[in-house]
């Protein structure tokens, strides 16, 4: 049955990626349909704002200081299918079930059309994955490039056109960077991957990806250079505004500043263990708005964000639980396998960095589930390889049995 099972998953490869793909968008459609014409997050009326001043006139909000890309996204489905949440929330399901097939090509490429077709059933499948698809918020789009940026550097470095796969990569990061800032660490460790193989070229493959990140990244520097008459890389909004630590006190700020820092940089390195462990939880315990209370008071100042939910936070961290911990638990099997397979340990620095890399960029900030979303593929394709080491076994000890 083991065997059978393997099989059907690595059989017809663009039948498999088709059924795929139709699986993740039916889910994902599903679930928009139970959702209400309103916002459930703060964050999505700021996007939503944006994009309409930018599609009304061809500028951002002066008091829009994040990052642009998701914005742009937002005009230009406006622009094309009209203003609606509903239409929003399709394409972005639309994304979502790419980035299936992109997860399924990914484990293909980096292991067998077994682990890349059960990896891309896990993210068709996981809740988080399915929920993300509801929200005007820009973690769909990130995840897709950088998943599309992962894909291309998964080769052989010597292979003909490598080079021109780190170009290509190197700006999908950068374009990464322009919808969340944090992928700036992820682009300095990647670098740090390219250059750790042996061999002639590395330091090229290397520089010809940071060249290409910093490429997509200089027009919007420039901008904001113009707007803001100071050196602002991607996003305006200060320190105080993205972290909890970041705020010393007005009269400690003004009597010593020296002192304000020396605060500031100790009360992160207090918290940068408990944040990072938070990257790595089970459940959302940090979303405030699962409680009706919280979604009472945001309804009551902002008319347009949806007050009542069938999604309890009981039911909500109850899935979470189960979902996240099974994949964990096949992800420790999967990094197992690959590190016993010394030519897959390339492969798997390379999952294990993209976590790595947004994890401890979070630690220093804030760490919560729904910022895990983008790494989560790399982490569904480890438990894709334990998974399918575990059909292995089980199939072995039934051959043996028979």
């Amino acid at each position: 049955m083991y065997a059978r099972i393997l099989n059907a998953l690595s059989g017809n490869w663009s039948k498999t990626l088709s059924a795929i793909f139709l699986l993740a968008l039916v889910v994902r459609i599903i679930f928009i349909f139970t959702l209400q014409g309103g916002y459930y997050f703060a964050d999505e009326h700021i996007y939503t704002a944006a994009a309409r001043q930018l599609l009304a006139q061809g500028e951002f909000p002066d008091d829009y200081g994040r990052a642009p890309l998701y914005p742009l996204l937002l005009a230009g489905i406006y622009a094309v299918i009209g203003d609606g949440i509903t239409a929003t929330r399709g394409v972005q399901a639309l994304l979502g079930a790419g980035l299936a097939v992109l997860i399924a090509s990914l484990g293909k490429r980096g292991g067998n059309a077994a682990v890349g077709a059960v990896a891309g059933i896990l993210w068709s499948l996981y809740p988080m994955g399915v929920f993300i698809a509801g929200l005007i918020y820009p973690t769909t789009l990130l995840t897709l490039l950088l998943l599309a940026g992962v894909l291309s550097l998964i080769n052989r470095p010597e292979a003909r056109g490598y080079g021109a796969r780190c170009a290509l990569a190197g700006l999908l990061f950068g374009l990464g960077a322009l919808a969340k800032p944090i992928v700036l660490g992820a682009i300095v460790c990647v670098a740090g991957w390219l250059l750790w193989r042996r061999g002639p070229g590395r330091f090229r493959l290397a520089a010809v990806f940071l060249l290409a990140a910093l490429a997509a990244l200089t027009p919007w520097t420039v901008r904001n250079a113009q707007v803001y008459h100071r050196l602002v890389p991607i996003e305006a909004r200060t320190l105080t505004e993205v972290t909890p630590w970041a705020d010393a006190g007005a009269a400690v700020e003004q009597s010593s500043p020296g002192r304000a820092l020396w605060l500031k940089v100790a009360d992160m390195a207090r918290r940068f263990p408990v944040e990072f462990i938070s990257f790595f939880e089970l459940y959302p315990r940090r979303v405030n708005l699962l409680e009706q209370y919280n979604r009472d008071w945001a309804h009551e100042h902002r008319p347009n964000f949806v007050r009542y939910t069938s999604f309890g936070s009981k039911l909500v961290n109850a899935v979470s639980i189960v979902s996240v911990s099974t994949l964990y638990v096949f992800a420790l099997v999967g990094m197992r396998v690959l590190w016993q397979a010394r030519e897959r340990r390339r492969e798997l620095a390379l999952l294990v960095i993209m976590v790595l890399s947004f994890a401890l960029g979070y630690a220093a900030f804030w760490g919560k589930i729904r910022y895990r979303i983008p790494v989560d593929p790399y982490i569904i394709i480890l438990s894709a390889w334990g998974m399918v080491h575990t059909l292995g076994l089980l199939a072995e000890r039934a051959r043996r049995k028979a």
